[in-house]
């Protein structure tokens, strides 16, 4: 019985409510900002592989691969299949983030499309 009473008195400043209650956070305005800013991101990526592209002539096989390009010289192709190896990674890096925000953003899609029609 002591050990009892030795932990209710451990315990008794637990039942007080002085806590600071945590600020409410607004999971959808999070939700809209976390998914508009990775499809920014996904969109500068795009935009930086076409222009990589077009610029060098890529041709890719199915697994993004280069098969051929344009380049002035045998040493700027190095130079070039690292760049493409770094977009590649970036877009690696960019697609688990914008799968989990799209599957996140279910619930509220059609209030999202909703309001987008209606600007």
């Amino acid at each position: 019985m002591e050990f009892f009473s030795y932990s209710l008195r451990r315990m008794w400043r637990f039942g007080k409510s002085d806590a600071v209650e945590p600020a409410e956070v607004d999971a959808e305005a999070e939700l809209r900002q976390r998914y508009c800013a990775t499809k920014t991101e996904l969109a500068k990526l795009n935009a930086d592989i076409l222009a990589l592209k077009g610029k060098h002539a890529l041709r890719l096989n199915p697994y993004d691969q280069i098969i051929g390009l344009r380049a002035t010289s045998l040493v700027d192709r190095p130079a070039i299949e690292a760049q493409w190896r770094q977009l590649m990674a970036r877009r690696v890096s960019i697609t688990p983030r914008w799968a989990t925000v799209l599957d996140e953003s279910k619930r509220y899609w059609n209030t999202w499309c909703a309001e987008s029609r209606s600007v």
